[in-house]
């Protein structure tokens, strides 16, 4: 059975490892995977137009739906225009940016879990952060959810520095990344103060915080991010507000945006989390315990259940659904789940019973997560249904066997064992099969086709269209107003009728690329390419997304 070492030295060579490890792995997803419509496409864009138009500050006039993607703040737009820079604009460029925050986040997880308990648990808390598909996804995509996720992650860390030793230069690093934070997504970063905030409130008598250490955190973050939005106000008034507020803030929290509405409200993210980590149902058999000794627990057990139930709370009371989401979380509960099974060695047979028993179930919610759906289909007193029981009885006696057996033994060294090998198979299986999240829809062989072709005619055909940013990036801005991208663009949507369109494809004597979007990369009916290409129009290239045709 795998055992982690005790000692500083052989941890800090294992973390490397472990680091080394998620780099390597996540590399051919970096280099072959194109940019995605959305969200990345929104950011790529905003990186592309400051290259193109010199927009550094303010990218609105030239972002895909202005406010939409350009009321975000642009601190992961300017890390990635610098890049660029220096490398050109290339996908795999954009993708390494938030690799390199992934692996971030991994280590100042060690070094949390590390500082607050010891260094076994820095070590499991880093892999089990690192060991599931929320993580694996947005590892690799030009997107806010893991920059923020790690500035969050710092923040914390250099303020449980300052708790360790009281060196103010500690707190004034935590204001600094609590500001990057807010300059990075949209309010976000207004968890990391409440989460202090909080703490301080429960912890004063335990912790030397004092609440003007507290202001000067905060300032300095308002210091650092306060400027760029003022900019904005300035200069666009109520439009930024209305989006910033209304949109980014309170219709995601109240009403659910973009039809990501949870089905399962208030449960939704605890599902989730059976749903993408098997064994995650330790933590919350961790917490009913912790509550029950809450009176002896130390201040470092209750600040990382304040981080965990906090954010479990917010993200469980808004009504959009989003799987990024989840990394709000995630930092605690990797440390929380690993401090915990370090101490399944010393539970009683009881409770050892039931994280076993608890962990079998979590395991099948886990494997069963694609076949739920057609569960739910069956008839009840069906043929179907009867297998369906059975099988299940006999899930639940097995279970109860193994339970039984189990709570006899270390499973301390069990559970480390399995989380070890969960962490190495999902992330070397992801390598190699490269999830449908990241490269859902592929456009890099049709914009390297019309480059060829030398052809800067572009006819491009959408279905109920509103966005895409994946085209409007590899195709230097077209279809989007006020830039110069060198194409001679012409949209249609096929919402308006079809018979418009075959009949302009048919009489048009210039040769252009018939670019088809397909697969709902805009939610709708897309009709058949058959209702609206001439005959005389060849398909060259169908990818997942889309079809291109010439004359």
């Amino acid at each position: 059975m795998f055992e982690f070492p005790y000692n500083n030295r052989n941890s800090a060579i294992i973390i490397s490892v472990v680091l080394a490890f998620i780099f390597f792995v996540k590399l051919p997803s970096v280099l072959t995977s194109d940019i995605q419509p959305w969200d990345e496409g929104l950011y790529a864009v905003r990186v592309l137009s400051i290259h193109y138009n010199g927009d550094f500050i303010d990218q609105t006039l030239h972002s895909v739906g202005k406010f939409y993607s350009s009321s975000h703040p642009p601190l992961l737009i300017w890390i990635g225009y610098f890049v660029t820079l220096i490398t050109g604009v290339y996908p795999a460029v954009l993708k390494i940016i938030p690799l390199i925050f992934s692996l971030l986040c991994v280590y100042f997880i060690f070094r949390i879990g590390s500082m607050l308990f010891e260094y076994r648990t820095g070590i499991l808390s880093a892999v089990l952060f690192s060991g599931n598909i929320v993580f694996n996804v947005f590892s690799k995509r030009f997107q806010f959810d893991i920059p923020y996720t790690a500035f969050v992650i710092i923040s914390v860390y250099f303020f449980l520095l300052y708790l360790e030793n009281r060196k103010i230069v500690y707190n004034i690093i935590a204001g600094v990344f609590f500001g990057l934070c807010l300059m990075t997504k949209i309010i976000v970063g207004i968890y990391i103060p409440l989460i202090i905030f909080i703490a301080w409130i429960f912890l004063r008598q335990k912790i030397n915080y004092k609440f003007r250490d507290f202001l000067l955190f905060f300032f300095i973050g308002l210091l650092i991010s306060v400027p760029w939005h003022v900019y904005m106000l300035i200069t666009h008034g109520n439009e930024f507000l209305d989006y910033f507020f209304t949109f980014h803030i309170f219709e995601r929290a109240f009403k659910g945006v973009e039809y990501n509405v949870k089905n399962t409200g208030l449960f939704f993210y605890f599902n989730y989390l059976l749903s993408v980590i098997p064994f995650s149902v330790i933590v919350f058999i961790s917490l009913f315990r912790d509550i029950g000794s809450i009176v002896r627990l130390n201040w470092k057990k209750i600040f990382l259940w304040i981080w965990f139930v906090s954010g479990f709370i917010i993200i469980s009371l808004f009504r959009t659904k989003l799987e990024s989401y989840i990394l709000m979380i995630l930092p605690p509960f990797s440390v929380l789940a690993a401090e915990y099974v370090k101490q399944l060695k010393e539970t009683s047979r009881l409770e050892k019973f039931l994280v076993v028993f608890t962990t079998l179930f979590n395991i099948i919610w886990f494997a069963t997560f694609d076949y739920r759906s057609m569960l739910k289909s069956i008839e009840i007193f069906s043929v179907g249904f009867v297998y369906f029981m059975m099988i299940a009885v006999f899930l639940a006696f097995l279970s109860v066997v193994i339970s039984f057996y189990m709570s006899k033994k270390d499973i301390s060294t069990v559970y480390k064992t399995f989380i070890l090998l969960f962490f190495l198979g999902i992330n070397v299986y992801y390598a190699v099969q490269i999830p449908a999240w990241d490269n859902t829809f592929k456009i890099n062989e049709i914009e390297k086709t019309v480059g060829q072709n030398k052809n800067v005619n572009i006819i491009y055909i959408g279905s109920n269209y509103r966005y895409n940013a994946q085209f409007n990036f590899y195709f230097k801005g077209a279809g989007l107003e006020n830039w110069n991208s060198g194409y001679n663009y012409i949209f249609f949507d096929t919402k308006n009728g079809t018979e418009n369109i075959r009949n302009y494809l048919s009489n048009e004597k210039k040769r252009f690329n018939v670019i088809v979007e397909k697969d709902k990369i805009n939610r709708g009916e897309y009709t058949d390419s058959k209702n609206f290409i001439p005959d005389n129009y060849r398909l060259l290239i169908k990818s997942h997304g889309y079809e291109l045709y010439e004359k």
